[in-house]
This record gives structure tokens, C-alpha cells and sequence, in this order.
């Protein structure tokens, strides 16, 4: 097997620590705003409920669902809570 050059992989290395630092902040972000034990990606969200991730998408988009954002503005999910207030259901986590 074949190695790459010392430089091209001290490159990789950087590219790769900046993606690890930038994942570090989302998550960090995440904590701060107290979503991270009830957040669900949009296809768990939509097999909980019974509807495809494209409705959960335009429920999203329509304000009907509160979507969480990473600081970049990438939607990464909905809380649990959010879902259950759109299904006008009471409970606890989950």
C-alpha cells in the first residue's frame, strides 16, 4: 500500500481537526440551548409519528415544528418536546 507525502497528510490532519473543532462547537451549542437529550433526527421523528421526513420537512419549513439548527444554520432535528406539542400530547421525555 501505497503512503501519501508527509505534507499532503500534515494537510489531512488540519482538515480534519477543523472539522473535528466545528463538530466540538454544534454540539457545545447544542448543550447550551438544553436540546441535546431530546433532539431527534428527522427520520426518527417521522417513524415515532407515522409520517415520512419530507412532512416533517414541511412542517418544519410552515413553523408547525420548532427545527433545531447547528450555528451554521443546518437543520439537525426537533426536540421531542416540539413533536409532542404539535401532537398535542402530554408526557415525558421521549
Amino acid at each position: 500500500m501505497k503512503t501519501a507525502p508527509a505534507g499532503e497528510m500534515a494537510a489531512r490532519l488540519r482538515f480534519l481537526a477543523g472539522r473535528v473543532d466545528a463538530l466540538e462547537r454544534e454540539v457545545a451549542s447544542l448543550r447550551s440551548r438544553g436540546v441535546e437529550k431530546g433532539l431527534l433526527r428527522v427520520d426518527e421523528a417521522a417513524a415515532r409519528i407515522g409520517r415520512s421526513p419530507r412532512t416533517v420537512r414541511r412542517w418544519c419549513r410552515k413553523g408547525a415544528l420548532d427545527p433545531v439548527l447547528s450555528p451554521g444554520g443546518r437543520m439537525l432535528g426537533v426536540t421531542s418536546a416540539s413533536l409532542r406539542e404539535l401532537l398535542g400530547v402530554d408526557g415525558g421525555e421521549g
